[in-house]
């Protein structure tokens, strides 16, 4: 292994790649939804979802990228927690358990 390179578990590696991916597809897409004509709102209300018309198809996409994207780490520190307890890494377990519940808190205090 070269000096300075890490070498990430390959659970984590998985779903941050996969958790880019699709946050950059639907940000894509939402932005060539809007320059095609549709338009973006800066605040969509998530329980109007199934009923989005074409026209907030753009800020519907964007808004599940951006969703995406913060599901990515949280998703990410929640399967390496399983990964240590399987291992019985207890240190790193009770880790990422704090890791997570202080990204839980900031995710629930940070929407309201």
């Amino acid at each position: 292994m070269a000096t300075g390179s890490v070498k990430l578990h390959p659970v984590a590696s998985r779903l941050l790649v996969a958790g880019v991916a699709v946050s950059f597809v639907f940000l894509i897409a939402g932005l060539a939804g809007e320059a095609a004509g549709g338009t973006i709102a800066a605040k969509l209300d998530w329980r109007q979802l199934a009923a989005a018309s074409d026209g907030q198809m753009p800020s519907l996409l964007l808004h599940l990228g951006i969703l995406a994207l913060i599901a990515t780490p949280v998703a990410t520190v929640a399967a390496l927690m399983v990964e240590f307890v399987k291992s019985r890494e207890s240190l790193f377990a009770l880790l990422c358990l704090g890791i997570l519940l202080l990204l839980v808190v900031g995710l629930v205090t940070g929407v309201n």
